[in-house]
């Protein structure tokens, strides 16, 4: 018997398709038509374009790509903390995996009768699947008391408490999840430990106060060492892994669309314990490190005296990538980046209207953005931008605007363009965003809800199609990366261009974006292909793909694009006519086969969704709703500055 089993999933491609709102949305108004697109350049290619399947991917510059595997900082932290206080574990983090993966794994974990289940939702944003994974968690393992953390609740707070669990842990977990795990295997009262919200045999909710702020300097050690003994098994030396490090929490900043401020109060590691921390990665052979901080470039002074302190130290153990905001890119700062190993960044840039940066209270100038490009570009750092289309108070003509500086971004720099990638997102509203605190946002149930003063729903998706569109038309401008790369993570990519030759990868991106295109463009439009363009990208993509690594796909290449035309029709008139036949098949099918539960499957078959939806009892979901709606309040509290005790002690005599 072990005291607590870890798992961290990461929610797969099919996720989205068992939210019904989803379908309705942005799945029928952008992913399909995108994926139509994406199958008929398959079909022209004779292949299939899947970078994430063994034997798949493609050879650049002569190198086989190989994408990394993850060993999460989640994992790696809570399995610390249980080490360290002499209590015993075992994690799963396998990366995307679907529920069938998850039901054996854990099938076979019954072997280690665990006393209680932690489960990340920090990488989960589908309450649906969500819900699918808990009850395979019962079903396998039904006398282990089940903990939910990770950030799930930020996306939304009612969600989050009515998900089948025991014992809820808000906020940051480190230190009070051995205690929960210890008190659970002594049986003793949990009412002493903050930030917990506990569920009884009636379904009734008890709060037990809100947690304190963590130091960071009192956290348990983090222990990569651990990653070796974590599922599946990874060898240390030589795979390919992609690691995060974490040097402060919190944000100071007060972008409305942002959740991240809400979660925690700021608090930092001092330059040389930040720099400690990084250095603690090179236990990793071949690794490039994620830096996970919101917004790693500020402070300031705190950031630069990080950077010199890896230069003193001969520079990173490995490639770095992290999050800075436009404002904090100049020549001085991108040349300390480039020396102590920094490599790729995340600019979170939002818009290209000043207007709608303001409205946002972003606080960055869209004139800084034309000088942090070609910081980037004279030192060699590459990035990935990230655009909001459809914030209240958009318009077409901000849209415009934000369409025209992405094209422009890397003007000047075509040859070797700095920014690769960008991510574009619909605007999506979060339990714990500033802007759901506005009348509109109030009773919004699903985190893709859109409202918008100056553009409709409609409006926004296209608007996010023809982006795309006009992108591909732009040869240096930065390439789509949630069509290219099949996920949204911020992450995705950057360290595949710290490692191999960013510009061939680059192209083949940029290629496969212009194929889609052509074939979207057509569909949308009605403009005939440009075959000389067509071409062009084939070959580009068919240097990249040895005639080994060309896989076809006989069911997709004549059955799919009719397919995704019927199930897009279905999924537009779904908020009208509920779930049509095929999206019930599909439903059904895909539970019974990944869950083997005959009432999930049975449920999904008959109405097309996974959760039930069924009258309250008294006092469990309302008591749910009202501690979910002061959850959210108190979180509206949380402090944007550091406390001193936080900060390096040259930095204490004054506020930030």
């Amino acid at each position: 018997m072990i005291d607590s089993l870890i798992i961290v999933p990461f929610e797969p491609t099919t996720a989205p398709l068992l939210d019904p709102h989803m379908r309705s949305s942005y799945l029928a108004k952008v992913s399909i038509p995108l994926e139509t697109a994406t199958v008929e350049l398959e079909n022209y290619l004779g292949f299939r374009l899947n970078y994430w399947e063994p034997d798949m991917q493609p050879t650049l510059s002569g190198r086989e790509v190989v994408f990394p595997k993850t060993r999460t900082l989640s994992a790696v932290v809570l399995a610390s903390a249980l080490e360290h206080a002499g209590l015993s574990w075992h994690a799963i983090d396998p990366g995307m995996r679907e529920l069938d993966w998850w039901r054996r794994r854990l099938r076979e974990a019954r072997q280690r009768a665990p006393r209680t289940v932690a489960v990340c939702t920090t990488f989960v944003l589908h309450y649906p699947w969500l819900t699918a994974l808990l009850r395979i968690i019962r079903r396998n393992l039904p006398e282990a008391k089940v903990l939910i953390g990770g950030y799930f609740y930020a996306s939304n707070a009612k969600d989050f408490l009515s998900l089948d669990g025991d014992i809820f842990c808000v906020g940051e977990g480190e230190q009070r999840f051995p205690e929960i795990v210890r008190s659970i295997r002594d049986s003793t009262s949990l009412n002493h430990i903050p930030g917990l919200y506990m569920r009884d045999a009636n379904g009734r909710i008890r709060h037990t106060g809100h947690a304190p702020p963590l130091n960071l300097r009192v956290r348990p050690p983090v222990d990569w060492t651990l990653a070796s003994r974590i599922e599946p098994a990874i060898d240390l030396a030589n795979d390919p892994i992609e690691v995060g490090v974490e040097t402060q929490r919190g944000c100071v900043f007060k972008c409305e669309f942002c959740s991240y401020r809400m979660m925690n109060s700021p608090a930092a590691l001092g330059p040389e314990e930040a720099a400690d921390a990084i250095m603690q990665t090179a236990v990793v052979g071949n690794a490039a490190v994620n830096i996970i901080d919101a917004t790693a470039s500020f402070p300031h002074e705190r950031w630069t005296a990080i950077l010199r302190e890896l230069i003193a130290r001969g520079g990173a153990p490995h490639p770095l990538w992290a999050f800075a905001r436009v404002s904090d890119v100049n020549d001085g700062s991108a040349a300390l980046m480039a020396a102590a190993g920094v490599k790729h960044l995340f600019v979170g840039q939002e818009s290209g209207d000043q207007r709608i940066l303001d409205a946002m209270k972003k606080g960055t100038k869209v004139t800084q953005v034309k000088g942090a490009v070609a910081a980037m570009a004279k030192y060699g750092l590459s990035a990935t931008f990230g655009f909001i289309h459809g914030f209240p108070g958009e318009t077409k003509e901000t849209i415009a605007a934000t369409r025209r500086m992405m094209e422009d971004l890397n003007r000047g720099f075509e040859t070797r363009p700095p920014v690769l990638t960008h991510l574009l997102f619909p605007f999506t509203v979060h339990s714990l965003a500033g802007v759901s605190s506005r009348d509109e946002y109030t009773d919004v149930a699903h985190y893709m809800d859109l409202k918008s003063s100056g553009t409709n729903t409609d409006e926004i998706f296209a608007a996010v199609l023809e982006t795309m569109i006009a992108m591909s038309r732009v040869p240096h401008a930065p390439a789509y990366s949630q069509l290219l790369l099949k996920s949204a993570m911020p992450n995705t990519g950057a360290c595949l261009f710290t490692k191999y030759d960013r510009w061939a990868m680059f192209r083949l991106l940029k290629a496969v974006e212009r194929g889609v295109a052509l074939f979207l463009q057509r569909s949308l439009e009605g403009t005939p292909i440009n075959d000389r363009e067509l071409r062009a990208a084939r070959d580009v993509i068919l240097a990249a793909y040895p005639s080994n690594r060309r896989r076809p796909h006989w069911g997709v290449r004549w059955f799919g694009k009719p397919v995704l035309d019927r199930i897009q029709r279905e999924w537009r008139a779904e908020p009208d006519r509920g779930a049509g036949l095929l999206t019930r098949a599909f439903t059904g099918a895909t539970i019974w086969h990944q869950t083997h539960d005959f009432e999930l499957g049975w449920r999904a078959l008959r109405t097309g969704d996974i959760v039930v939806k069924q009258a309250a009892p008294v006092g469990s979901v309302q008591g749910i709703g009202a501690h979910a709606a002061e959850l959210v309040a108190h979180s509206r509290t949380v402090t944007s500055k550091y406390p001193k005790e936080a900060l390096p002690r040259w930095q204490r005599t004054g506020s930030i």
